[in-house]
């Protein structure tokens, strides 16, 4: 038997006390260490779940993640050469101060 808590989705087991009459949350008769390793594992796993289903589109391969990592690696050193670009541009029209790799970034920001 578990409790639901419809507003956030979470469930807690419960176990029937016959002392009680009850039925009590056996969650919080575990130890705090166990109690803890539980937690952090479901955060894991929900945080997971969540980026997997966000970035990660339905009825993909397994090889999606490898190209899309790779993508992101490609972007991102595709982006820092375009302000170095930029910025050896500035230099050769003459602007060579201290803000010229802002200057840059800025338009490419722009551009």
């Amino acid at each position: 038997v578990q409790e639901v808590d419809v507003r956030h989705g979470s469930r807690i087991s419960l176990a029937y006390d016959p002392a009680s009459e009850r039925y009590i949350d056996t969650f919080h008769n575990i130890p705090i260490e166990k109690r803890r390793k539980r937690l952090r594992f479901n955060l894991q796993q929900k945080i997971k779940q969540v980026t997997t289903s966000a970035f990660l589109p339905d009825g993909v391969t397994d090889n999606y993640f490898q190209f899309i990592k790779w993508r992101i690696i490609q972007r991102y050193i595709n982006a820092n050469v375009h302000v170095f670009g930029t910025q050896s541009l500035l230099m050769g029209l003459g602007i060579q101060n201290k803000s010229s790799l802002g200057l840059s970034a800025a338009l490419n920001w722009v551009l």
